[in-house]
């Protein structure tokens, strides 16, 4: 009887976890096929700074996110005012207590259908022209009167009450850049000092709490870094990472190097810098090319990282709607192990170097081929495979890509173990489900969705 109630609660988990799976899975995978999933079993982070955004308050994470969320992330953002976030938040920081969850907060807008605070928020404190029409940006966010101090005041008490919520590392301040408005006059001055003493006073407050404040943003490599706020706060959020807007495409070789050197003097001076790549269409390229991107960007995050203050996060954007967008599977890399930093990078000409405690990693910013001799006997990382690499084998690192090389693979470099088994490491979970969908319609199809499923646990 014992051993039939306990079939009965793994049959009703099993199918639970199932249809979390079921519902998670990318638009663009067949709907007809149900998967019949009976395990999640999750590989822990390898903590080479990772970072996810949340935003979605309409729901609560489910279980499957949830769990996904604690184990391959190192930081967190979820949104404001919602139940739904601070109950997600605290079942996140449950599964993993060293995750940092911040919230996120506007620090110079408000969306026009904002809920909170909406039975005390007056009209005052929002920006006002000449006219007194409210100075808006684009047609769902106007911007609010710093200069007020009640404004401010209240915006401070909404921080500090949210941050009790749940166990919150800080808030992420968006929009904190001083304002080029015309029409105006001097208001432009009052408001960016009052901007500078808002940020100020906030990060003093929450520091008392052992709580963080990180600002948006950064400013692009090669011109104005925006970070006249980097001394007052404990970290920025740098949006134009390794992708140049200006001309939509891979920064050159000095935004790169550019990048590098700030996110490691910042670092280094115990700044928090996320790292956010924000490709444009970058889901219209083939998988292959995002895959090669998404590489590349982590490589050249990986040659300025400090453990503990740099984290990078690859994408095309954010996706207000659909919180799995945001788990992203450009990056085959992602969850190789390896360990922290034991040197700076080496540079010679356009090739980047980094010994890392159980790797290296190698990075190729030039647009033309060239070669690397391996100090030693290593394994070479290829989307999930593994192969031997001779000592003083010269490699060749193909044009703007980055190569990552294991002192010991724990992949097996032969072929899958079992159907199902995409990266080789004689395993079918959720590692070969990412794989899945990021080369699904290219590398992958049917056949390899159903074999997966069918194996998935095993």
């Amino acid at each position: 009887m014992k051993f039939f109630r306990l079939f009965i609660i793994f049959a009703a988990l099993s199918a639970i976890i199932g249809l979390g799976i079921y519902l998670l899975r990318p638009s663009f995978l067949p709907s007809t096929v149900t998967p019949q999933i009976n395990e999640v079993a999750l590989t822990p982070t390898s903590n080479n700074g990772r970072f996810v955004f949340l935003f979605n308050p309409a729901r609560e994470l489910s279980d499957t996110e949830v769990e996904y969320v604690a184990n391959h992330y190192d930081i967190a953002v979820i949104g404001y005012q919602s139940d739904p976030q601070i109950n997600s938040a605290r079942r996140i920081k449950a599964l993993n207590p060293n995750i940092q969850i911040y919230f996120y907060f506007p620090a110079s807008l408000r969306q026009k259908t904002a809920r909170y605070g909406t039975d005390v928020f007056r009209e005052d404190w929002y920006l006002h022209d000449s006219l007194g029409n409210r100075i808006s940006r684009g047609t769902t966010l106007d911007f609010v009167d710093l200069t007020q101090p009640s404004y401010t005041t209240w915006a401070k008490n909404q921080i500090l009450e949210f941050s009790s919520q749940a166990d919150f590392r800080g808030v992420l301040m968006d929009n904190a850049i001083n304002l080029t408005i015309n029409g105006i006059g001097t208001k432009n001055t009052a408001w960016n000092s009052a901007l500078t003493n808002f940020l100020t006073s906030l990060t003093s407050r929450l520091n008392q709490n052992d709580q963080l404040v990180i600002y948006n943003g950064l400013g692009p490599a090669l011109s104005s870094r925006n970070d006249q706020h980097l001394s007052l706060t404990n970290g920025a959020l740098n949006e134009y990472f390794c992708y140049d807007k200006s001309t939509s495409s891979l920064g050159s070789r000095n935004y790169l190097l550019e990048d590098i050197r700030y996110q490691q003097t910042a670092g280094n001076n115990k700044k928090i810098i996320l790292q956010k790549v924000n490709w444009d269409n970058l889901t219209s390229l083939p998988s292959q090319t995002q895959s090669k991107l998404g590489n590349l960007c982590y490589g050249v995050f990986l040659m300025g990282h400090v453990p503990g203050y740099t984290y990078f996060k690859f994408g095309q954007g954010y996706n207000l709607k659909q919180i799995p967008q945001e788990y992203e599977t450009f990056v085959s890399a992602y969850d190789l192990s390896l360990g922290s930093p034991s040197e700076n990078y080496q540079q010679n000409g356009t090739l980047l170097t980094r010994k890392f405690a159980n790797g290296y990693v190698v990075v190729n910013i030039n647009t033309q081929p060239t070669t690397w001799t391996a100090p030693r006997q290593l394994q070479q990382f290829n989307n999930g495979n593994f192969t031997t690499i001779s000592a003083q084998q010269a490699i060749t690192v193909p044009a703007q890509s980055a190569l990552f090389f294991l002192f010991n693979a724990t992949a097996s470099p032969t072929a899958p173990s079992q159907a199902g088994d995409l990266n080789g490491d004689s395993l079918v979970n959720l590692a070969d489900y990412n794989m899945l969908v990021s080369g699904y319609g290219t590398t992958y199809n049917l056949s390899h969705y159903n074999q997966l499923v069918a194996n998935y646990g095993r």
